[in-house]
């Protein structure tokens, strides 16, 4: 017997996948890995172009190729930027392969971009560091630059970085003092990383910059208009406590300064006489409430730092100890 009326269709899941909403289907690229994102355009036809929207483009290769495991990410990254007919804002790479003439290639594109952020980093130490090309210095609405294990000279037509708050260089294994000083003298600028680069002989004016880390050897650096500085990181070499007073030294015309992080990292000595340090403490000291040890191991150079900051920062309220 007739039911009466007909039972509604079952609707395939393929269905219901190909007529998810734009909004609903750019939220679920948005956390896909870049190589999964760029296969979902097998789904459907209203699937096909969809990874193109995605604005920011992440890659890593690292733990694959520490695994063993064979990759192709210059290939990858090749293709997404070939297809790629949108705005990029933010664009990482994280690999262990050697840099090669791609990078130049990527960069070119992602100078036509829109790009606000950028990240190469190169964790393979290689015996030629990778130069980066001029093109970089044509992206002027950068906020976010980080280079790792690269070269860098400026073009003589650059200026700056207009919108550049956040700068991290590490391992640069060639950079003048006209390079980093018209990246780091920047009203824009707000935090600055210099991760085991060699410089010496450098002035910072960056007037709104709120917190600087820096580790490895670093001669005659100097912090200019830096009136808003609120947190440092520093090196502290276990076996000689002149490198720590050097660099607080270096920020004595810091008022607002009342945060330190001190990691515990190996680092050349440095050339500075204690007792000038000593008679000026008041003018790095005085506004100080937290301290933060990093890979503390207890050995008596660095309790007696510690003893340092109890006794001389007035004002302190916190010493964190890992």
């Amino acid at each position: 017997m007739a039911s009466g009326f007909n039972r509604p269709e079952k609707r395939s899941s393929s269905d219901r996948i190909s007529n998810l909403p734009e909004e609903a289907i750019a939220e679920i690229l948005k956390h896909l890995p870049i190589k999964e994102a760029v296969g979902t355009s097998k789904l459907s036809r209203s699937w096909r172009y969809q990874w193109t929207g995605i604005q920011e483009l992440m890659f890593n290769d690292c733990v694959a190729i520490a695994q063993g495991q064979t990759t192709n990410l210059a290939n990858l990254i090749n293709t997404v930027l070939l297809l790629h007919h949108r705005p990029i804002t933010r664009f990482e790479v994280y690999t262990l392969s050697s840099p090669s003439s791609d990078v130049d290639r990527w960069l070119l594109v992602l100078s036509r971009k829109n790009l606000q952020h950028l990240i190469l980093s190169f964790r393979m130490q290689t015996p030629s560091p990778y130069l980066v090309p001029s093109s970089l210095f044509t992206c002027q609405y950068l906020r976010t630059l980080e280079l790792d294990n690269c070269k860098l000279q400026l073009p003589p037509q650059f200026k700056r970085f207009s919108f550049l708050n956040r700068l991290t260089l590490i391992r640069l294994v060639y950079i003048d003092k006209r390079t980093l000083e018209s990246l780091v003298t920047n009203s824009s600028l707000q935090s600055l990383y210099l991760l085991r680069c060699s410089l010496s002989s450098l002035s910072i004016c960056a007037p709104n910059l709120e917190y600087c880390r820096m580790f490895g050897s670093y001669k005659s650096i100097n912090f200019v208009d830096t009136l808003k500085l609120k947190k440092i990181g520093l090196s502290f070499n276990s076996e000689d406590t002149n490198n720590i007073l050097a660099d607080l030294w270096r920020f004595r015309n810091c008022p607002f300064l009342k945060d330190i992080d001190v990691h515990r990292w190996r680092c050349p000595p440095r050339l500075m006489q204690q007792e000038h340090f000593w008679n000026q403490k008041d003018a790095v000291l005085q506004h100080i409430r937290r301290v933060n040890f990093v890979h503390f191991t207890g050995m008596q150079q660095e309790l007696g730092l510690v003893q340092f900051f109890l006794h001389k920062a007035m004002v302190l309220q916190t010493i964190n100890i890992h």
